[in-house]
């Protein structure tokens, strides 16, 4: 988990520098889409849009470290269905 945490702060420092006032004030402050547009002066749509970005973003960021490592930390799509399906029947 440490590694793991590592890699998001290299990640906000480097690559996703655009994102560090959002992913400051939506997860490190805890405060609500609406809350981080106001604190922001946006409106809601563009810190969603901003937010689905860094959510991309990240993703691809992961997908590469598993690549260039060689495993794959990250859960297949076909696991998170099957997760989903059996949460929902419980």
């Amino acid at each position: 988990m440490c590694e793991d945490l590592a890699f998001a702060q290299q990640s906000l420092k480097t690559v996703l520098n655009d994102y560090v006032d959002l992913f400051r004030k939506r997860f490190s402050e805890g405060l609500s889409i609406r809350k981080a547009a106001d604190g922001m002066q946006q409106n809601r749509g563009v810190i969603e849009r901003r937010q689905a970005a860094l959510y991309r973003a990240f993703a691809q960021l992961l997908q590469q470290r598993d690549e260039a490592d060689g495993v794959c930390r990250l859960m297949q799509k076909t696991e998170y269905d099957q997760r989903d399906i059996e949460d929902l029947l419980e």
